[in-house]
């Protein structure tokens, strides 16, 4: 049996003539795919809002479990920690996502006679360094830090057994996903 026609082309991979798997389909929902000459979308376009959806599903399935008259106040201040763990964790990802420039340009390819600024990457490059210094230093007292966090949120978070826990997770859920 020949391999024309079965959707299968070289190493394995499909040529486009077979019918898309469900799981395909859901991923191309999920994480975006190129319609004709249109760009793909990347995955963090559907990912990152999907996964922030998902964190205030699981804080108001924690907020059902809270005592009855204080519920709503809870889901607000879990919610306000949470958007303020994302914001200091985009912040943070700015800084250290900033790409490097070539220094390398061909001699009067654009007739300018400028180069690129680039002290937002030479901001960026020296933070980096100074963080991760501090924070290898630092990262016995990492620990401690985090239990007087978690400790620390306990009470606005509805003063159960593991409110503090709990604040401790979507702070760094939202940290991450920031």
């Amino acid at each position: 049996m020949s391999a024309q026609g079965t959707g299968s082309g070289p190493a394995g991979q499909g040529t486009g003539t077979a019918k898309p798997r469900l799981i395909q389909q859901f991923g191309w929902k999920l994480f975006g795919r190129a319609a004709g000459n249109v760009k793909p979308r990347p995955g963090w376009v559907y990912s990152i809002p999907s996964l922030g959806g998902l964190g205030v599903l699981v804080t108001l399935i924690y907020v059902s479990q809270v005592g009855g008259g204080k519920r709503w106040s809870v889901f607000g201040t879990a919610m306000v920690f949470a958007g303020a763990a994302a914001l200091v964790g985009g912040v943070v990802g700015f800084l250290f996502g900033i790409p490097l420039t070539s220094k390398q340009r061909a001699a009067g390819a654009d007739g300018s006679q400028y180069e690129t600024n680039t002290n937002l990457e030479q901001v960026s490059d020296w933070l980096t360094k100074i963080i991760v210094g501090v924070g290898l230093v630092q990262l016995g007292r990492a620990l401690p830090a985090l239990t007087r966090l978690a400790t620390s949120l306990n009470d606005p978070l509805g003063g159960t057994p593991y409110g503090g826990a709990f604040g401790l997770g979507l702070t760094i859920f939202y940290a991450l996903l920031g």
